[in-house]
């Protein structure tokens, strides 16, 4: 399941979708699965933390914040596209 939302758009994200992972500066954005939401208690109130896996090999996992995550755009799309063709097909 492809979905392509903003963050703060007042959508909420589900387990299951696609984002990119704002990890290196200047470079693009690394496409990761959410695996989990988990909420935890900041000094201002409450804050959401993502358990994502990354699809490229070695499907290495991380715990994100909101502000390190962005929608795909129209690149990340196709590239994720194309992963999970690749998947189907076992390519």
């Amino acid at each position: 399941m492809i979905t392509n939302f903003k963050l703060f758009e007042g959508k909420s994200p589900i387990v299951g979708d696609y984002f990119g992972y704002k990890r290196y500066l200047g470079l693009p954005p690394i496409i990761v699965k959410l695996l989990s939401i988990r909420e935890k208690q900041a000094q201002f109130g409450k804050s959401k933390q993502y358990f994502v896996e990354i699809l490229e090999e070695p499907h290495t996992t991380y715990v994100l914040d909101s502000w390190e995550l962005q929608e795909l755009d129209d690149d990340g799309i196709e590239e994720l596209k194309v992963y999970l063709n690749s998947e189907k097909y076992n390519i």
